[in-house]
């Protein structure tokens, strides 16, 4: 019984440890730059943009045409940091879960 009780407590830990996660990740604020730092894109959480800067000389020299790549890598450059940023807070309570884990009997 004892094995049990240790486990739930464990399971309700790591429950806490993923909610309070979650909740940091949502206030999460990260810059994307574009490969010359001409656009910036700002996101918060994993899906809400609360800015896009364009430098006044990018618009002068790509023309409205040329700022759709740039503004699409500055904002496919905060998703990646956001999802690296999402693994690397997950990864410690990923391992730890895995570590915990008790062997299974072959079903066989």
């Amino acid at each position: 019984m004892f094995e049990i009780d240790d486990m739930l407590g464990r399971l309700r830990d790591q429950q806490r440890q993923v909610e309070e996660i979650q909740t940091a990740l949502q206030r999460l604020e990260v810059v994307g730059r574009s490969r010359h730092g001409d656009v910036t894109a700002t996101l918060r959480g994993p899906a809400a943009f609360r800015e896009i800067k364009v430098a006044p000389e990018a618009l002068r020299r790509y023309g409205a045409d040329g700022l759709g790549p740039l503004i699409a890598e500055a904002v496919n450059d905060a998703l990646r940091q956001h999802a690296e940023a999402t693994r690397q807070r997950f990864e410690p309570l990923v391992t730890a879960a895995q570590a915990g884990l008790p062997d299974l009997p072959d079903p066989r």
